[in-house]
């Protein structure tokens, strides 16, 4: 397992630089502070460093996760109704980002 080589400082600077730039894509926020677009994502998911600043709203949310049809969670855990979407997600382990394929049509001439 890769161990984080940065501080404990270092690392809430991290979180809290990605949970406030809300405006800026997950590049642009990471450019400005030299880590990767997927590092700044995986934060504000709730995939990682979950319980640095537990204060800053995560962007997970149930109603993102490919198991959460017509509002009802499949596996039953958490429970968005008591916990919230928000709260529920960032401490589930089903969580599946739902995805979205699109195809582009090829025209053969």
């Amino acid at each position: 397992m890769h161990k984080d080589k940065r501080t404990p400082e270092e690392i809430e600077m991290l979180v809290v630089h990605a949970l406030t730039t809300t405006g800026k894509s997950a590049s642009t926020a990471g450019k400005e502070i030299g880590v990767s677009r997927q590092v700044i994502e995986k934060i504000r998911e709730g995939i990682s460093h979950v319980k640095v600043r537990p204060d800053l709203r995560r962007w997970r949310s149930c109603l993102q996760c490919e198991h959460f049809p017509d509002g009802l969670c499949t596996f039953g855990f958490p429970d968005p109704e008591e916990d919230g979407v928000w709260v529920a997600a960032t401490h589930c382990n089903t969580f599946s980002k739902k995805t979205t394929t699109t195809r582009r049509a090829r025209y053969v001439i």
